[in-house]
């Protein structure tokens, strides 16, 4: 395995643990208020990759 695929795996693996953390700290009403609040910084982000 290249090391960039582990760090995709790697990365995955995060993001997982992250949306379980969110989904068991706050309601989904704040999920989505911080979803709403996320999406410009990131989506820039990608239209530059």
């Amino acid at each position: 395995m290249n090391p960039i695929h582990l760090a995709v795996l790697l990365l995955k693996d995060l993001l997982k643990e992250e949306n379980t953390l969110l989904l068991s700290c706050f309601n989904k009403e704040e999920i989505e208020n911080i979803k709403k609040r996320r999406k410009p910084e990131i989506q820039p982000q990608i239209s530059a990759i």
